[in-house]
């Protein structure tokens, strides 16, 4: 990934965690939930949540996480500049 798409994809992650917290999970109750109920593999949603994915998170996915989530996307994305 480009430093832009690094730093995009590393500040979605970080409002993901924020609002994983904000609900009152943990990341391992998320990845268990997430898992288990679409397509994304632990392995995967771990690299995502450490930051540690050498590519960016997909719309897909992004859209798979704000369902767990119960949120929509554009509350993801509203922070990002």
């Amino acid at each position: 990934m480009g430093e832009r798409a690094n730093q995009l994809n590393n500040t979605i992650v970080d409002i993901i965690l924020r609002l994983i917290k904000e609900q009152n999970k943990t990341n391992e109750e998320f990845i268990s939930e997430i898992t288990t109920k679409t397509f994304i593999t632990e392995s995967r949603i771990t690299r995502i949540l450490d930051k540690t994915a050498k590519r960016a998170i997909t719309i897909k996915e992004l859209y798979y996480i704000s369902l767990i989530l119960k949120v929509d996307i554009p509350t993801i994305l509203k922070e990002i500049d």
